[in-house]
């Protein structure tokens, strides 16, 4: 009797468990949404360069909630992309850019496919570029701007044409506020010119004038405006990009940048030195700033330290960019400032930061050989980060300069042609007071 009772009361329990599960799985059902997959999708499918255009962008789109990858096929030896795959998540996009050589189309129009293949689907993209058999003057830049502290900028002038394109450029109206070196010129390919923004010659405020190019395949008109002046006060600075550092030698001893006197300035002074520098805390990194003149050497300018004129004394300096204001006058067309190391340990601290964007180096490393000879190297390929602050105390007869000064780098200067003293490499024996 108990043990029927004990078999009616668990078939209960059983039954109701069952129930209770029932009715929780009939009152609580989830949806379950299957992967959706990427969809991809371009701006365009033609990319057509035309006789002139170097560069086309094409935005490759994933409309879908999945994750796309893509991947280009082959194409064309003058396409040359800036991505051949990625990866682009839902409902976004990725823009790659697809530039052209043209030195390498065939005179006429030349046709060429991009397969894009995805984990979505395969497209073809279709590239058109003509090539004239004549001189074409390819796109330009619409405008130049030398803001507050640029002296030089260049233009690159393509001929995407089959024939020698012969140019001229004018500034228009006749500006005396911009130059442009050289005016004429005849490419196959391409050249570079440099236009300067002769700012030390000019009354403070906006100057404003126009670049033509003209050529017998075509003309352009660049719109070219700076600000001459120091503007509230402004840092100028001219080495703006500190690319790297270089480590010293313990014989290293000197790191020097040439400068040249601004137009229209007699008597002058510097008035505040920067550098930028990388050093660590707790090492012996001391050094001591001095004005030099130069010595020529096989047509070569160097600097000349037996002939000083200004010392700072020992300075303490850290990473990074240092200031010291000094009070140096002068009066000399080229001169050269830079600093003494005088830690003798392996690696020597500082280290001094180098800019290699400059056209023409004019810095120095000055060292020691293992017999006691001082030499110095003429960098052509960098700029040590070494910046001067320049004020004029008189002036060539009817030059209005900046009331405030200016900053002065050694890359100021890059519009003339190169002279012989400013092609590297070269090494001159340096003399010593």
């Amino acid at each position: 009797m108990e043990y029927a009772m004990n078999v009616k009361l668990t078939t209960v329990i059983f039954l109701l468990g069952l129930a209770g599960l029932a009715m929780y799985s009939c009152s609580d059902k989830t949806t379950v949404v299957p992967p959706q997959p990427a969809v991809i999708g371009v701006s365009q499918d033609t990319l057509d360069y035309d006789s002139t255009g170097i560069q086309q962008n094409l935005t490759i789109y994933n409309t879908g909630s999945g994750t796309l990858e893509w991947s280009f096929g082959s194409w064309p030896d003058w396409l040359s992309p800036s991505a051949i795959s990625g990866t682009v998540y839902g409902n976004s996009n990725q823009l790659v850019t697809l530039a052209i050589d043209r030195n390498l189309l065939q005179p006429g129009l030349n046709l060429g496919n991009l397969p894009l293949n995805s984990n979505s689907d395969s497209l073809q993209i279709v590239l058109l570029a003509f090539k004239s058999a004549n001189p074409v003057l390819g796109d330009l830049s619409d405008s130049l701007d030398f803001g507050v502290s640029l002296d030089s900028l260049q233009v690159t002038i393509l001929n995407t044409g089959g024939d020698t394109l012969h140019w001229t450029a004018v500034i228009s109206p006749g500006s005396s506020a911009f130059s442009v070196t050289p005016a004429a010129g005849a490419t196959l390919g391409q050249c570079t010119i440099w236009v300067r923004f002769n700012r030390d010659t000019l009354s403070t405020g906006l100057q404003q004038a126009t670049l033509q190019i003209n050529s017998d395949g075509g003309s352009a008109q660049i719109s070219l405006q700076g600000y001459a002046g120091t503007a509230g006060g402004a840092w100028l600075t001219y080495t703006p990009v500190s690319s790297g550092y270089y480590i010293p030698d313990p014989l290293d001893l000197y790191f020097i940048v040439r400068f040249d006197r601004p137009t229209g300035w007699q008597n002058f002074k510097i008035s505040a030195l920067r550098v930028n520098l990388y050093s660590q805390s707790y090492v012996y990194d001391d050094i001591e700033f001095f004005c030099w003149g130069v010595f020529q050497s096989q047509g070569y300018l160097f600097p000349d330290l037996a002939n000083e004129f200004h010392d700072t004394g020992l300075l303490d300096p850290y990473s990074g960019w240092n200031e010291w204001v000094v009070n140096w006058p002068l009066s000399l067309s080229t001169f050269t400032v830079g600093y003494y190391q005088w830690d003798y340990n392996y690696p020597a601290y500082p280290a001094p930061w180098y800019d290699n964007t400059t056209v023409a180096g004019r810095s120095y490393r000055i060292f020691q050989d293992q017999y006691g000879y001082v030499y110095g190297d003429l960098l052509g390929d960098r700029d040590w980060c070494i910046e001067i602050f320049v004020e004029p105390i008189s002036t060539v007869a009817g030059v209005t300069p900046e009331a405030q000064g200016r900053w002065l780098a050694s890359s100021k200067i890059q519009v003339e042609p190169s002279p012989p003293h400013e092609v590297p490499p070269y090494q001159a024996r340096i003399k010593l007071k």
